[in-house]
């Protein structure tokens, strides 16, 4: 096999794997299609990158130096939720261990490291061992419902008028002047 060819290859399992990921464990969670894209596209980046330091032996230096511009250009204008983080970060992490795995030619250790951070993913989001919550910033303009002892009139109230299943608020700031209190409200996903 040309190197080229063996390239395009190494590439298409890293694609494959990464797809898979992001298709399965990432997009069903409110169709984030914009996202997916920009994960695949950073994996495949950061495979590009680390591939190219590896075969040419580009020194230490230069690979922090490339990986610095990336935090640089780091989704700066976009606020990023610590979800999409964590799997950006773990379409990093697989890109970054497929292109050193594959360049060896340890495929076994390439597919143990795509099932065990796939499994563990999968696990987390499908199986329910941890909940799950979606955050939502209201404005509330009784402050009578934020004393302590008004809590369950207050989560009552919230349901009534949303429909929604609070679990959880936190008083982020109240404004006396105007009787109003910015809070976030956590509704548990099904």
């Amino acid at each position: 096999m040309t190197v080229f060819a063996e390239y395009l290859f190494h590439f298409l399992i890293n694609q494959l794997v990464l797809a898979s990921f992001v298709i399965i464990n990432y997009n069903p969670r409110k169709h984030r299609s914009n996202n997916s894209v920009a994960l695949l596209v950073i994996g495949a980046l950061v495979y590009v990158v680390i591939t190219l330091i590896v075969r040419y032996e580009i020194g230490l230096g230069i690979g922090f130096g490339i990986f610095a511009i990336f935090s640089l250009l780091r989704f700066r204008t976009v606020a990023i939720n610590l979800r999409d983080m964590t799997y950006l970060f773990a379409v990093v992490a697989v890109s970054f261990a497929n292109a050193f795995l594959m360049y060896n030619r340890e495929y076994a250790g390439t597919l143990a490291v795509a099932l065990v951070l796939f499994a563990t993913m999968l696990l987390l989001e499908k199986g329910k061992l941890l909940p799950v919550y979606s955050e939502i910033s209201l404005t509330c303009n009784n402050l009578e419902l934020l004393r302590p002892e008004q809590r369950p009139a207050l989560l009552t109230d919230l349901q009534e008028r949303t429909g929604l299943k609070v679990e959880h608020l936190v008083v982020d700031s109240i404004n006396l002047r105007s009787g109003t209190a910015r809070i976030q409200v956590y509704i548990a996903e099904e």
